[in-house]
């Protein structure tokens, strides 16, 4: 057969015979994958693929960023902090990705979503048991939101079970006094519920003027990298932020003036 001109010929050594070999499409089961889409409107709407893709797509990568937060949770119970650093910076490109990719959903206007937002009824983001999932398993737990899984026997066991394990933030806390930190003793009043699990145990008193405890070869050395993140409680108490402190007296604190999204406090 000739070659066509003006075309590239395949390089010799590439596979083309896959009747008794694994291809791309077979790794990925794209068959399943693409047949996934299913527009509802009738006649179908020109751009309800485009909002069935970037929910889907949202959902694997929340498949992902839980895989990860998992192995953050392993990895500092074994002490193996630059593995778990590893995966929660892979968690932060994941989170880069998804907040930008909804600009391609932005193309989408008010007006042409509610072109066929009606057959979509009582579905809805909010009912997404993977993002409740990475709230729990974060620490921002809410056993009332159950309630909306209770009809999917899979997403309500895998809260259930999130729900009554140590998140990700515990584990941490688990993790300080191996790194010679002195843990937080104090609750910031956040009821914890029967588990014994507070979701919230971030603070610790701060009317004094030195670093936390930390191990003494390196307390020399963080000293003066020391930087306080303060809020107030709800007894007007002056709290830091555990987990700030932590980053303070690492150098991996962010630059001023940025708000705490745990603690609410900001530098000073």
């Amino acid at each position: 057969m000739s070659v066509r001109e003006g075309f590239r010929p395949i390089d010799a050594g590439v596979h083309t015979d896959f009747r008794e070999a694994m291809s791309y499409a077979d790794y990925l089961e794209l068959d399943t994958l693409l047949a996934a889409q299913h527009p509802r409107s009738e006649p179908p709407h020109h751009d309800e693929l485009l909002f069935i893709v970037q929910h889907q797509t949202t959902e694997l990568w929340l498949k992902l960023v839980l895989h990860e937060l998992r192995a953050v949770r392993d990895y500092l119970d074994a002490n193996l902090v630059h593995q778990a650093l590893k995966c929660l910076a892979r968690v932060k490109h994941i989170q880069r990705t998804l907040t930008e990719q909804w600009s391609v959903l932005a193309t989408l206007t008010p007006s042409e979503y509610a072109e066929f937002r009606g057959t979509l009824g009582t579905a809805s983001g909010f009912q997404s048991a993977q993002y409740r999932a990475v709230e729990f398993i974060l620490g921002n737990k809410n056993e009332h939101m159950l309630k909306v899984f209770a009809s999917d026997e899979a997403a309500s066991a895998m809260l259930s079970e999130l729900l009554d394990q140590p998140s990700v933030y515990d584990a941490f806390l688990r993790f300080l006094p191996a790194a010679g930190w002195t843990s937080p003793t104090r609750c910031c009043s956040v009821t914890c519920g029967d588990r014994g699990l507070c979701s919230r145990r971030w603070f610790r008193s701060s009317n004094r003027s030195t670093a936390p405890s930390i191990a003494p070869s390196t307390s020399t050395r963080h000293a003066s990298a020391w930087l306080t993140w303060r809020t107030t409680s709800s007894s007007g108490d002056s709290v830091t932020c555990e987990l700030c402190s932590v980053l303070s007296a690492s150098r991996r604190a962010p630059a001023a003036p940025l708000a705490c999204a745990f603690c609410r406090g900001r530098w000073t």
